[in-house]
């Protein structure tokens, strides 16, 4: 689902949404009318004040009631409820008058969703206006169910043609395709400008033909870099990922922004010894196994690339190369499992830079189809994350999710959920939170411990255990946070079942 609400000085809503279903043999698109709605909060007198609560946009078919929390800038995380399948998403205010068809632009895009067999599938790539009406050109990758060779797209990347209308009158667009195939989108303009690029401007876009049924965000390229090679992609990030059956992954790294080779041999390779290193950490939790297969201590958060053993130096397989004229498509050699006894050997993911550092990554290959966003990290003055900016109300939730039937709601954990999370700092670096979370109005208590650069571990004291996590930093007051637990009743240790989506965490 995607679509545009406006709530009006007396509360009242209107608005529109496209809606894509599988009607048994195709997916149909509808546009359903939002012809009311109510926002309630949580409780009166909540001393979690961001606004938590109920959400109602009413359209006649489910979902029409969500549960949302607030951040101080007036962005949305929801979830779907009131019965029926589940869901999260985002709503942010829109940036009224800034989509201009009358200048020229070029738009990068991650787009996820399922194929006619409920198989996962995941689109990226970068789309050229020419500001009045015609997409001139573009590139688009495409992974459906593990296979880059599929019915939208033959041979990876794809190259783009189609055109473009867009009525701001209802802050709705349409682009149509005709190149690799017949595509049809729909977009509603979110946030952003297009002149800015730490806040370039965003769009909604949702499918509405026959291909897979996919839905994501388009984001302005900033044109002021160029070329796209690897000398533009310079600084640290925060990378999350996601994919079917519980796999999930966040990354914190920094290309060396040069071409000096050093790729192992395989799919990461780019046969041209044009490759630069990637240095940093990454956790990921796949179906509950945990790589690195660590428990959680400040110690041992992450592991750390290139590692120590035989692939680190001149044969380091995290690596990263431009291609396709340095237009802003790149291949990057993430994840794989450095405690292996054998050489290394990451996925290849391709990215699509929308800046420096920023932009939406596919893999390649594997069936999980793993997507998600590369986030600018904002260094700190100093050593850590400054206390002082920390410390306050947060909204957090479930940000992206990929179980099909999640079978319990464990605090911050295995469901979609919302939650209100209150930050206080008794001891330096030390912080405890408090918060509910929704649905069923959970009490939350625990303890986040913050490291350098954000990166941090939080404890939830439970009955018997602890639930831990891990939580990587965007900005002071932005978070990205997966779970991260290990039983160890060993040697060697035996790790526990426990599944985690993304949560995104934000003042």
């Amino acid at each position: 689902m995607a679509g545009t609400f406006t709530v009006a000085s007396g509360g009242s809503i209107s608005g529109t949404e496209d809606e894509s279903t599988w009607n048994g043999s195709a997916f149909v698109t509808t546009q359903h009318s939002i012809s009311g709605g109510s926002y309630t909060p949580l409780s009166a007198g909540n001393d979690n004040s961001n606004n938590a609560g109920t959400l109602s946009l009413n359209t006649g078919v489910f979902p029409s009631s969500y549960t949302v929390v607030l951040d101080g800038i007036g962005n949305i995380q929801m979830i779907a409820s009131g019965g029926g399948a589940s869901g999260s998403g985002f709503a942010e205010p829109a940036s009224v008058n800034k989509f201009n068809q009358g200048t020229p632009v070029t738009f990068v895009f991650g787009l996820t969703g399922v194929d006619g067999s409920n198989n996962r599938t995941g689109y990226v790539g970068l789309l050229s206006t020419d500001g009045v009406s015609s997409v001139t050109s573009g590139l688009i990758d495409v992974n459906d169910n593990g296979s880059a060779t599929n019915s939208v797209c033959s041979a990876a990347p794809c190259t783009l043609a189609g055109n473009y209308t867009f009525n701001s009158g209802t802050n709705r667009g349409q682009i149509t395709l005709t190149a690799p195939k017949a595509m049809a989108f729909d977009f509603f303009v979110a946030n952003g400008n297009p002149s800015n690029a730490n806040n370039p401007l965003n769009l909604y876009v949702i499918s509405t033909d026959n291909n897979p049924a996919v839905v994501g965000t388009m984001t302005v390229q900033n044109s002021k870099i160029s070329p796209y090679n690897n000398a533009a992609l310079t600084g640290a990030s925060v990378t999350a990922l996601t994919g079917a059956n519980n796999d999930v992954a966040l990354i914190a790294g920094a290309p060396d922004g040069t071409s000096n080779g050093g790729g192992v041999s395989g799919a990461c390779q780019s046969g041209s010894n044009n490759e630069g290193a990637l240095s940093g950490i990454f956790n990921q939790n796949n179906n509950g196994t945990l790589i690195p297969p660590a428990p959680l201590s400040l110690g041992t958060i992450g592991i750390s690339f290139p590692d120590s053993k035989s692939e680190s130096g001149s044969n380091n397989p995290y690596t990263y190369y431009s291609t396709h004229g340095n237009t802003g498509r790149y291949i990057f050699c993430l994840l794989g499992d450095p405690t292996d006894t054998s050489p290394v050997m990451p996925i290849p993911f391709v990215l699509y830079a929308s800046g420096a550092n920023r932009g939406y990554l596919l893999d390649q290959s594997g069936s999980n189809v793993m997507t998600g966003t590369m986030n600018p990290l904002t260094a700190p003055k100093g050593v850590f994350f400054a206390s002082t900016n920390a410390v306050g109300t947060y909204a957090v939730a479930t940000s992206s999710y990929s179980a099909s039937n999640p079978s319990s709601c464990a605090p911050l954990t295995s469901c979609y959920a919302t939650m209100n999370l209150v930050l206080n700092e008794p001891t330096s670096q030390v912080f405890d939170f408090s918060g509910v979370e929704n649905p069923g109005n959970q009490n939350l208590g625990g303890t986040y411990v913050v490291t350098g650069g954000g990166l941090g571990a939080l404890t939830i004291p439970g009955n018997s255990s602890s639930t831990n996590f891990v939580i990587y930093g965007v900005t002071e007051t932005n978070f990205y946070v997966i779970g991260w637990d290990v039983e160890q009743t060993g040697p060697p240790p035996v790790y526990n079942s426990l599944t985690s989506p993304i949560l995104y965490m934000a003042q």
